[in-house]
């Protein structure tokens, strides 16, 4: 049985302080972003085989620094898609190799990660930086269903229950008042931006999606035309075969009745003997042996000499 794969995207990692300790730069973001494609997806930054359900395929970071990524994930037994799909594990974490710590001032409680190279990324229910995110691509629909749609959520809509949500948000806020505008403004054009770029990628993956279809649906018809066509040439090979064994059957049938009949006649003829007498006046004390022909055919006649081998 074939494993379920699930296509994944989301962020990896953003700037900011982890939990333990470590700030990461825009600048040092966007330099490490390439070192991460290709890289494997683990669970909970645990190295080992088993642990390996997936790989990332590509990265690429804004002018923020946040590090987006899309790859897939296999089942792996554990029911590992089940718990993304119903939101159990929804984040990520960066497992990475740092060419130097740096501590930009001594009463500082962080130090910077330079130089770093990416070598996996986890998923994780613990992630180690805020706003992190692990979500089911749309391209993990399956390509194979030709008449499958496509509900991709429109733009409006995305930004309209952003909106929603927000002002939810900032209802409860202290001084409310105060920070309304100011708040909702900048939380709001941070969203919109990324509803879009959400939309952009959405739109991308559908086109993608479609065109695997429609190649993959070509593919089939090429395939079942070949086999159509070997199986034609198939049976005209069995019907051509047919036809010869068909006409050999005749063929030793015929031969065979001809032997039989020629041994038979020849069995009916050979080695009779008739002894007549010839009622004539003339021929009253003779007598002849008439016999068939061995060769050929008719019979043969001759006359019985006497005892003493004379003939009367």
């Amino acid at each position: 049985m074939i494993a379920e794969q699930m296509r994944v995207h989301g962020v990896a990692v953003k700037p900011g302080v982890s939990k333990n300790g470590i700030k990461y730069t825009v600048e040092e973001l966007i330099k490490f972003t390439p070192t991460l494609r290709q890289k494997p997806i683990l669970k909970d930054h645990k190295s080992s085989v088993d642990n390996t359900i997936g790989v990332i395929e590509t990265t690429g970071a804004d002018e923020k620094g946040v590090v987006g990524y899309d790859g897939w994930i296999k089942e792996d037994g554990t029911g590992i898609l089940e718990k993304i799909k119903d939101g159990r594990v929804k984040e990520v974490s960066i497992g990475a190799f740092v060419g130097k710590m740096v501590k930009e001032n001594e009463d500082d409680d962080f130090v910077i990660a330079t130089e770093m190279e990416g070598m996996e990324l986890s998923v994780t229910p613990t992630p180690g930086v805020t706003g992190t995110s692990l979500k089911q691509s749309l391209e993990s629909i399956d390509v194979n269903k030709i008449n499958k749609s496509f509900a991709v959520k429109p733009v409006s809509e995305s930004i309209k229950d952003i909106e929603k949500e927000t002002m939810e948000v900032v209802d409860k806020m202290p001084d409310k008042d105060e920070l309304k505008e100011e708040v909702k403004k900048e939380i709001l054009e941070e969203q919109k931006e990324a509803a879009l770029k959400e939309a952009k990628l959405r739109e991308e993956i559908e086109a993608k999606v479609r065109a695997e279809i429609k190649e993959t649906e070509a593919e089939k018809e090429a395939e079942a035309e070949k086999e159509a066509e070997a199986e034609k040439e198939a049976e005209a090979e069995k019907e051509a075969e047919a036809e010869k064994k068909e006409e050999a059957l005749k063929l030793q049938i015929e031969k065979d009745v001809r032997e039989k009949i020629a041994a038979e006649q020849k069995s009916s003829t050979k080695g009779k003997v008739v002894e007549t007498e010839d009622k004539t006046d003339e021929t009253a004390d003779e007598k002849y042996l008439m016999e068939d022909c061995e060769f050929g055919q008719g019979q043969s006649i001759y006359k019985i000499p006497n005892a003493d081998g004379h003939y009367n």
